[in-house]
């Protein structure tokens, strides 16, 4: 098994303390990266090993809402690397035959293996591909739509003035980049917009519905729940009213924390679970080019994840 993170696992003398969502991380890791099935027993001799409680019935406890928590997440996979038999959690995959489920489960380990992280930082090529993997997300849950990937990368920058014409002739508005200077920060990239969804009608004209979605794989996540700025891009694009707002990141939140959250971000928030959500399979939607991206940028991380 992994060794075991280091947040999320607070001294549980006389109940559980353990995040859940930290929990579920650990054990599915665990298993998907190793190969390894791994049992209820297991999970509860390493928290009493390590301290995380020395009482028997607490950590059978916790082991079982570490099965509840993966079971949960399993209802609405389609072909996952692991499943649940019993009192076991099985290996059905190698991790790279769940590329895309691994790709942001590895992310997610960031804050619990934080030196681990550090040794192999790369937050441009890490959200770079994020950003990819959400756009081909994109295509299958918004299937019918025009997906265009908007946001700033390093192979190719795109500036506001470039994206309002070439959003306008999208949508059919008409238009307004001489407002950018009006709206926007003299060195914004993208204002804050990664990918555009627009659901194209033949007749050309303004009025349908369109989605603005912010991609955010970092742990300060929770600080761009107000990108992009739609207000601002009313103002850019001519159009009539102001795109929905949506933010993709590669965490999994719980359902209260998700009605927070989506309050905030006034539209949609797209969580581990919901990106992995395509009806073709976890990661039979992924094209070839990046797949082998994303294999490539895995590979050397999985194999230096801490293990006991």
């Amino acid at each position: 098994m992994l060794t075991l993170p280091g947040t999320g696992f607070q001294l549980s003398a006389r109940k559980n303390n353990v995040n859940p969502i930290a929990l579920g991380d650990w054990i599915e890791a665990s298993v998907l990266f190793s190969g390894d099935s791994v049992s209820r027993s297991e999970v509860a001799d390493v928290l009493m090993e390590q301290l995380v409680t020395e009482d028997q019935n607490i950590a059978a406890e916790i082991a079982e809402a570490g099965w509840l928590e993966v079971e949960g997440r399993l209802k609405s996979a389609v072909a996952p690397g692991v499943q649940v038999a019993g009192k076991k959690i099985v290996p059905v995959a190698v991790w790279r035959n769940d590329i895309a489920r691994s790709f942001l489960l590895a992310v997610s380990l960031a804050d619990g293996y934080r030196d681990w992280a550090e040794d192999h930082r790369d937050l441009i090529g890490q959200g770079d591909l994020f950003e990819k993997l959400c756009v081909e997300a994109c295509g299958h849950i918004f299937q019918g739509w025009h997906v265009e990937r908007a946001g700033w990368s390093a192979a190719g920058p795109r500036r506001v003035t470039d994206l309002a014409v070439e959003l306008a002739a999208l949508v059919g508005t008409v238009g307004n980049p001489n407002a950018v200077e009006h709206w926007i920060a003299p060195m914004a990239k993208d204002a804050g917009l990664d990918i555009f969804c627009f659901r194209r009608f033949d007749d050309g004209r303004e009025g349908a519905p369109m989605f603005m979605i912010q991609c955010a794989s970092g742990q300060n996540w929770t600080a761009k729940l107000d990108e992009p700025a739609v207000g601002q891009w009313v103002q850019i694009l001519g159009s009539a009213y102001p795109a929905t707002r949506a933010v993709m990141i590669p965490f999994v939140v719980g359902q209260k924390d998700l009605r927070i959250r989506c309050a905030k971000i006034t539209g949609p928030l797209f969580d581990r679970l919901r990106i992995l959500s395509s009806p073709v399979g976890s990661s039979a939607w992924v094209s070839p080019g990046l797949m082998a991206e994303l294999e490539a940028w895995l590979a050397p991380r999985i194999a230096a994840l801490p293990t006991n």
